[in-house]
């Protein structure tokens, strides 16, 4: 939870003094987050806790009290541009976090209601947090996580606001002399952020939170590895112990032995300079060392597009949930056309594979209920949906072919679960598109029109798909879970969802198969695209495309420059052949160090 007041422990140090000890170490394990090994003392974030005042405020009271609140919302408004302009200048688009922290922070119609509480008699910090509160209630009953970080959003800038009202100053950071690993029951974004801008943070931790979480989002962004979900065994980490944080392994290492000290300073060494060399390969274009070409592509979810978008191959994955997150209605045709083309002008003929609508039973609406469903995972959502809502299926592919004749789009239905379903949603959208030709409306010709492979129903009929699809991207999130029936961000159930199972990796060459058999485009938009291990092994299967966030590009470029693709031919089959996920691992692991390991005429990066 978020800090803001003065914390009483006293200065740690990372060689030792002043350090407490245990006689044996313990090992907790959670959702790793972010790259990255960090190793240092646990320093524990209190949370702020505002004293608000219930007191009826007299009349000639009233106007000092709005006053205080638009003082405090103008402060709060400049924290959290410093915060935007402090990570657009680090090169990472999740500065866009914050500015919708700043839309919140300047909702009219809340802050109609403070004024109205205020001019009632309520105290300013008391008409926030009731506005903030009931605000942040109704959003926090939907199923979905990604729904529920908005009820957090909410939390966050209500405690800015708050803060800001009662004089506490945003300028408190661990008070440590060296690297910490900052624990808490659950993070907000802009706490990190702060943290992160002020130095000493080699890690952060948490009881709470999951892989997709805004605080996840930005640990990512800012190159911090994170482990979230840990349990409330981390209650038991006392402050001031030494800690070593694994974000690959999923690990927080408490009152480790001196060696296993040694060694993650080490690790941490190494990363570091692997870190270095990897972001030399930023701009670069994947091609392997026999000559042949990956492109790669990034998955947005904002009309903001990040820098990276200047130096990738397209937009692999166009979440258009945001549209429909963003507002208190329903977004009309105009309002996501504008959006589509927006992008599709900002990639300059570059493809934008657009996803139509993924929101269902388990992504509420709040002004657009849907009717509760005992497994929302496995109910009406995301094309169902569309099905079961025509009216909302065809506002968006109306303004999707309408944005098309600005750039080049590529339209995609996700949850595809069935060859009827695929026959239907296509139909569909050729009837949307001849109606508005019937218009006079402008679209775009050669529109490819495809799906979204993320059911194992679809994958074990990629053949059929292939043969009727334009192209395909693969939703290996989904597909994980599905697979083995166990949702990764639930830190209990996560591990079951072994992402590099012979088992997946197996049905996953079975998809390029079947769509190199018929030519067809192919591509893997879930998070295996974005991790480099893993996709040593997707480009060796025949993914010639991967679209991944902006900070894992770097990485995935350089494994794949620094490969044939005999040898990613050769892992692939290795990885396919082997029985256990740790097998694969290992091998994956290993091959990755390989291709990876510094020359010594690009070691010098290291040092600048």
């Amino acid at each position: 939870m978020l800090m803001e007041r003065k914390s009483n422990m006293c200065k740690m140090h990372h060689h030792g003094k002043g350090i407490k000890t245990k006689k044996e170490n313990v090992m907790l394990h959670g959702i790793g987050v972010s790259h990255g090994i960090g190793r240092g003392v646990l320093y524990r974030e209190t949370t702020f806790v505002p004293v608000i005042s219930r007191e009826e405020i007299a009349p000639e009271g009233r106007p000092d009290q709005a006053q205080k609140y638009k003082n405090a919302r103008q402060s709060a408004e400049e924290e959290l541009q410093k915060l935007i302009d402090s990570l657009q200048a680090q090169g990472t688009d999740k500065a866009a976090i914050f500015a919708a922290h700043q839309e919140i922070l300047l909702d009219e119609a809340m802050e109609e209601e403070i004024l109205e509480a205020i001019g009632e008699g309520q105290s300013a910090d008391s008409a926030v947090e009731d506005v903030y509160r009931a605000y942040a209630k109704r959003i926090a009953r939907a199923k979905d996580s990604v729904i529920r970080e908005r009820a957090k959003d909410l939390d966050d800038v209500r405690l800015r606001l708050l803060r800001n009202l009662q004089g506490v100053p945003d300028d408190l950071v661990p008070g440590t002399d060296g690297p910490c690993i900052a624990a808490a029951e659950e993070w907000l974004p802009s706490r990190i952020a702060r943290l992160a801008a002020a130095g000493h943070v080699a890690g952060i931790v948490a009881e709470k939170g999951s892989a997709t979480c805004h605080a996840a989002i930005v640990c990512e962004a800012l190159g911090l590895p994170a482990l979230f979900g840990v349990g409330e065994g981390l209650k038991e980490a006392p402050a001031g112990t030494r800690a070593i944080l694994d974000a690959q392994a999923a690990t927080l290492e408490v009152s480790p032995a001196e060696e296993q000290w040694r060694e993650a300073g080490e690790r941490v060494e190494q990363f570091r300079r692997a870190a270095a060399i990897a972001r030399q390969y930023a701009d670069r274009l994947a091609v392997t060392t026999d000559g042949r070409r990956v492109e790669i592509c990034l998955n947005a979810g904002a009309v903001d597009l990040p820098p990276q978008s200047e130096v990738c191959d397209g937009v692999g994955l166009f979440r258009t949930e945001f549209l429909f997150m963003e507002q208190q209605h329903l977004p009309t045709e105009d309002e996501q056309y504008e959006a589509y083309a927006a992008v599709l002008r900002k990639m300059g003929g570059r493809p934008v594979i657009l996803r139509t609508l993924d929101i269902g039973a388990d992504k509420q609406l709040e002004y657009f209920p849907l009717p509760k469903e005992e497994n929302p995972a496995l109910g009406v959502r995301a094309l169902r949906l569309c099905f079961d809502k025509p009216d909302l299926f065809r506002t968006q592919l109306r303004a999707a072919w309408r944005a098309s004749a600005h750039g080049n789009l590529w339209l995609m239905f996700p949850m595809v679960g069935s060859l009827e379903d695929w026959r239907r949603a296509k139909q569909i959208c050729l009837d949307v598109r001849r109606e508005l030709e019937q218009q006079g409306a402008a679209v775009g010709r050669n529109v490819p029109i495809g799906a979204m492979i993320e059911i194992p129903s679809a994958a074990l009929q990629a053949d059929r798909l292939a043969a009727e699809a334009d192209f395909a991207s693969v939703g290996t999130n989904d597909l994980c879970q599905y697979l083995f029936a166990a949702d990764r961000t639930n830190a209990r159930v996560a591990a079951y969802a072994q992402s590099h199972s012979p088992v997946l990796m197996e049905l996953l060459g079975r998809v390029a198969a079947a769509f190199e058999a018929q030519g067809k485009p192919l591509s893997v938009c879930g998070e295996l695209g974005g991790d480099a291990r893993a996709a040593a092994v997707l480009v060796g299967m025949g993914y010639k495309k991967l679209s991944m966030s902006p900070g894992n590009m770097p990485y995935v470029r350089q494994v794949i420059c620094r490969s044939s693709m005999e040898e990613l031919q050769s892992l692939a089959r290795q990885v396919c052949a082997a029985a256990t996920q740790g097998e694969a691992e290992e091998l994956m692991q290993r091959f990755y160090q390989g291709v990876t390991r510094a020359p010594e005429e690009e070691a010098k990066c290291i040092h600048e």
